[in-house]
């Protein structure tokens, strides 16, 4: 009996969800909220080309979306690579970022990718980045590759957790780590100012920085 349905993505804390992502959530919903029971993949992928992308970025979407299959099992209304990002970072504690509803901040879920789940997921995303097509000069291309290098960052940062965790040597790791978030600070900028207003770049960016500010602090402590 419902009139309507709201399809949205929170995005606390300053998520960092890109629009070609949400989009094709929106599309999916559609398709189930009016009513569809046959929903085919191809014909959304279609649409969303043709009327939205204006270039074949769709399918690429999707496919990225699926990386969380190379876990072992699944989490509860997250992925092992979220927790890595948003809740343990490389130490297991995050912060609230003052206006923002961060519910990150609160969790203590430290389920993680293991060592044989991060090689099935680097395989998976190397494979994926070989058919992305990053020639278009889009703004959705430019966004949806941005999410994979998040992805990225965040799979290398769950591999310097289980090193830290182990007590190994990991500073090369967490050099590389400094270098690629502030490769990703300055790629955001751009991505953020494209589409969104100026006065909540300050939040959205922040996690980036405590992170970098992380790191920093952990090479001086491990470099003495």
């Amino acid at each position: 009996g419902a009139i309507g349905m709201v399809i949205t993505d929170w995005n606390d804390g300053g998520a960092y969800s890109q629009l070609p992502t949400n989009l094709l959530s929106y599309a999916y919903g559609a398709c189930y909220a009016w009513g569809e029971n046959d929903i085919l993949n191809e014909d959304i992928h279609v649409y969303l080309d043709n009327y939205l992308f204006e270039c074949k970025l769709s399918e690429s979407i999707y496919d990225l979306g699926n990386y969380y299959l190379c876990q072992d099992n699944l989490v509860v209304n997250a992925t092992k690579l979220y927790n890595s990002f948003f809740s343990c970072q490389t130490d297991g504690i995050n912060v609230d970022i003052k206006s923002y509803s961060d519910c990150a901040a609160l969790s203590n879920n430290k389920c993680v990718l293991n060592y044989e789940e991060i090689d099935r997921t680097e395989k998976y995303l190397q494979e994926w980045y070989n058919n992305f097509d990053l020639t278009v000069d889009n703004q959705y291309v430019k966004e949806l590759d941005f999410t994979y290098r998040l992805i990225k960052h965040s799979l290398k940062l769950n591999y310097v957790y289980l090193e830290l965790m182990n007590v190994r040597n990991c500073i090369d790791g967490i050099k590389y780590l400094i270098s690629d978030v502030r490769e990703l600070m300055a790629l955001y900028s751009h991505i953020w100012h494209n589409r969104n207003k100026e006065s909540d770049y300050k939040y959205s960016v922040k996690r980036l920085q405590i992170l970098e500010r992380k790191y920093n602090n952990l090479l001086n402590i491990l470099e003495i």
